[in-house]
């Protein structure tokens, strides 16, 4: 009866040693699949990164020249920006009766 005991117990964990083996070659490859979509995920957002970074280095770019463009047409009118704002302030001062 002992060794009939013994024999089913020698059993029992053997085949529990290879459902654990058979349990960690399944969750090992599930980690491999993960660990490949994370590396893919990555590398997406990486080129999302670089595509953003590009673009807003050509905004940049975009905004001095109109920057540089307008500066001259902006000094011209500064003057007359001026004058305007001087007659308002005046025309308005002689219609309050200040």
């Amino acid at each position: 009866m002992r060794a009939l005991l013994g024999g089913r117990c020698r059993a029992a964990f053997a085949l529990s040693v290879v459902l654990v083996i058979q349990g960690f070659r399944e969750t090992q490859d599930e980690l491999e699949k993960v660990s490949a979509m994370k590396s893919e995920m990555d590398e997406m957002k990486h080129r999302t990164l670089d595509d953003m970074s590009d673009m807003v280095q050509k905004l940049h770019t975009v905004i001095a020249e109109k920057k540089e463009m307008l500066a001259p047409i902006i000094k011209e009118l500064r003057p007359m920006r001026q004058r305007c704002q001087v007659s308002f302030f005046a025309a308005t001062k002689s219609h309050i009766g200040v």
